[in-house]
């Protein structure tokens, strides 16, 4: 699966019957997780270190469970800890910018003195 690598420390995924297979910070990781409204979940496994956990929270399309299992798997296999929540921050942040640019050019093509073709109504 293509993806971007913003983090030199995680290597990109794979797709295996349903799971997700990386290489977290040289320990292969397979996972898996999934929103719904108002929830969000992550189960994940380092079958190599013998351990795995899910993490569930109250907030759907959220990244805290990343956060959390990156925490995590820091702690148990005994690796010098990162500062997640810094880095996600970050691309929040700078997601948020191309974000506002993107309204802002919205707003700047649009023309002034016109009106929809179609009444609202007949959209439904």
């Amino acid at each position: 699966m293509p993806s971007a690598r913003p983090n030199p420390e995680l290597i990109g995924v794979s797709y295996a019957s349903g799971w997700m297979v990386d290489v977290y910070r040289g320990h292969r990781r397979v996972h898996h997780g999934g929103n719904i409204d108002g929830f969000s979940a992550m189960v994940t496994l380092l079958p190599d270190a013998g351990f795995g956990f899910c993490v569930l929270t109250n907030l759907d399309a959220c990244g805290m469970h990343e956060m959390v299992v990156r925490r995590l798997t820091d702690r148990l296999l005994g690796l010098e800890p990162k500062d997640w929540k810094s880095e996600a921050l970050s691309r929040r942040k700078q997601a948020d910018g191309v974000e506002q640019k993107g309204k802002e050019g919205a707003r700047a093509e649009r023309r002034t003195g016109t009106s929809p073709s179609h009444p609202l109504a007949e959209c439904r």
